[in-house]
């Protein structure tokens, strides 16, 4: 390949590489002004759901709140039972290791 030929084929590509950047432009552009819109309705839905949806529950959540609080005591029983019984089984684990470590030592002390 001569420098002739080179220069050529780079002549010939220019509108080729101006299309394409053109094309590359208008994927840009395109995105940037999608992104801008959904950064302006993002800001207007935070605010609707502020002004109607965090009401709207909160509403609900009050009428429900005798159910809610025998729901929580309920919850407390199982928890307490639960941490009851788990103490319970290693307080009785223990015991009992206590009890084999003192027969070993008695054994080896000669008590």
């Amino acid at each position: 390949m001569d420098k002739e030929f080179v220069e050529q084929a780079m002549k010939s590509a220019i509108p080729a590489v101006i299309e394409s950047l053109k094309e590359e432009l208008k994927r840009g552009i395109d995105w940037q002004v999608k992104d801008a819109a959904m950064n302006e309705i993002k800001g207007y839905v935070v605010e609707w759901v502020k002004e109607n949806i965090i009401p709207a529950i909160g509403d609900e959540l009050l009428g429900m709140k005798g159910e809610l609080i025998e729901a929580g005591k309920h919850t407390a029983g199982i928890i307490a039972d639960s941490l009851a019984e788990e103490v319970r089984k290693t307080v009785h684990d223990k015991l009992e290791h206590s009890w084999d470590r003192k027969k070993i030592f008695a054994a080896l002390l000669g008590d």
